[in-house]
């Protein structure tokens, strides 16, 4: 910039005087004017080529990406003594991002089915000149239950290819917004937005794992052109129940078939063998308790080591 200007009087760099700036959100523009010659030009903070991730824009995608929002991101930046973007401009941003951050999802499972795709033709797994596979399904909730409170206003179910190991289907479920609950409680038509909110606030949250998962069964056609005749998931009986209730495969006369996660398996046995462990001694057998204390206590001590040895013996 400080040499594009005419130089017929031996302008120096010491000529230029910084006259305004302008910030933009996390950017900021600087205009500068030669002393000498008048000359006027202006730079910004940072490089803004096309290819080049601006400022604003990283921010807002660190935050999807580490899940907060605008506060968090507004306090980060006063700590760090830097005047953060107006959530206006916040909030464009973050909308542009979520689009094209759905568009890359979809073609990176889309090449994930393709891979699939091949493997299958591979090993020729076809039923009526359609391609089958095996997936492995679960879900998650933004909320814990920890055992007890299934009452999280929002989840997600996933499909994944078994031999890939990457993601095919991602489902999400709400039941809340914030927009349409404050113009509910105070009795006006809610605002023209983009709502999220696409499940049944009155039903059960434990619902959402097998309604985003029957969803992605019924669109493996349309969206891979694959039937997926194996799943592999948890012992959670709603989930497989669900997909025999829907049928997503009826017209080609295909019935679904679930095996249990190894994983859970070992879990739940892990689980089970830690209540064995942890047993009252009964008073019938007062009389044998130093014995059988010590069993109780070599189940407790060996867990692992029983799954571990699991492991390795169905490898063999």
């Amino acid at each position: 910039m400080f040499d594009n200007h005419a130089r017929g009087i031996e302008c120096q760099f010491k000529d230029w005087k910084l006259v305004n700036s302008l910030r933009r959100g996390l950017k900021t523009q600087l205009f500068f004017k030669c002393q000498m010659c008048n000359y006027e030009d202006n730079i910004w903070s940072e490089p803004t080529e096309p290819h080049v991730l601006d400022s604003n824009t990283a921010a807002a995608v660190g935050t999807l990406t580490v899940g907060i929002g605008y506060a968090q991101l507004e306090e980060l930046c006063a700590t760090v003594n830097i005047r953060c973007m107006s959530e206006k401009t916040y909030i464009n941003r973050r909308d542009a991002l979520v689009d094209d951050f759905l568009k890359t999802a979809m073609q990176s499972m889309k090449m994930a089915g393709e891979e699939e795709k091949q493997l299958a033709i591979e090993r020729n797994e076809t039923i009526n000149g359609i391609l089958y596979i095996t997936v492995v399904a679960d879900g998650s909730w933004m909320k814990r239950s920890y055992g007890s409170a299934y009452d999280s206003s929002s989840g997600v179910g996933a499909i994944i290819g078994y031999r890939t190991g990457k993601v095919l289907f991602v489902g999400v479920r709400n039941k809340y917004c914030v927009l349409c609950d404050m113009a509910e409680q105070r009795g006006v038509e809610v605002r023209k937005h983009k709502c999220y909110k696409n499940f049944d606030s009155n039903a059960s949250s434990t619902r959402m794992e097998s309604d985003a998962i029957v969803e992605g069964f019924k669109s493996s056609l349309e969206i891979h052109g694959l039937i997926y005749k194996t799943l592999i998931a948890d012992g959670d009986s709603s989930v497989y129940n669900s997909i025999r209730y829907n049928a997503p495969y009826h017209d080609m006369n295909i019935v679904v078939r679930q095996v249990e996660c190894t994983n859970h398996l070992l879990r739940n046995l892990c689980k089970k063998l830690k209540a064995v462990a942890r047993t009252t001694v009964p008073k019938a057998m007062m009389h044998r308790k130093r014995n059988f204390v010590q069993l109780l206590n070599v189940v407790d001590h060996n867990i692992l080591a029983m799954r571990k040895e699991i492991l390795r013996v169905a490898a063999v």
